[in-house]
């Protein structure tokens, strides 16, 4: 087996582990059980623990939101702000997201790196999707947006278009919306949204 199918078959391990186990459990023996490999072989390709979660974190992450394909640019704006607020994974991942959070927050200290990539594949890698598809409506005249207030503008969507985390972060008992609240909310965010940037 080379080097990268090997990391590519230690990071799926750690991904599964992720989606099944507490975050805090998922230690490198856990992950050189799960993946068929010696510890040994996990630091030949990872400096530490840390370094291969936030990489697997990353890794998924990547597929929670997606950009738009060259065909869907020519749909309304509106359908392809679906496209770009679209969550791209099954609906328990919302419930491993809050368990990661409060994990992630509880020990910040320790776990910043992991913290930080989950904001760059995350919201960050969202926002920086909507604030292009933004200026590219400004430009084609479908949305009034003046260039200084675009990303301002791409954080405000984010904003609206998704529940607030917080409750379920303090309140474990608090519910997880569910697939037909969360389309709900999206769909009216879009709605609100372009109507007060004057789309037609």
């Amino acid at each position: 087996m080379d080097q990268e199918t090997r990391r590519a078959q230690i990071l799926s391990a750690a991904q599964q582990l992720l989606n099944s186990a507490p975050f805090d459990s998922v230690h490198m023996d856990a992950i050189a059980v799960e993946a068929g490999m010696s510890k040994r072989t996990l630091y030949d390709l990872f400096d530490n623990r840390n370094a291969l979660l936030g990489e697997a974190i990353s890794e998924m992450g990547r597929g929670i939101f997606r950009s738009l394909a060259p065909e869907e640019r020519a749909l309304p704006l509106a359908d392809r702000l679906n496209i770009l607020l679209t969550l791209n994974v099954p609906p328990e991942a919302e419930i491993k997201k809050i368990d990661f959070l409060r994990a992630i927050i509880a020990k910040v200290d320790l776990y910043h790196d992991i913290a930080q990539s989950m904001c760059r594949n995350g919201r960050d890698a969202l926002r920086a999707n909507l604030t292009r598809e933004l200026e590219r409506a400004a430009g084609a005249g479908e949305i009034v947006l003046t260039e200084g207030t675009i990303t301002e503008a791409a954080e405000m969507l984010c904003d609206m278009a998704f529940h607030n985390p917080m409750e379920r972060l303090l309140d474990p008992a608090a519910a997880a919306p569910s697939p037909a609240e969360v389309r709900a909310r999206r769909d009216m965010a879009i709605r609100v949204f372009l109507r007060g940037c004057g789309a037609g």
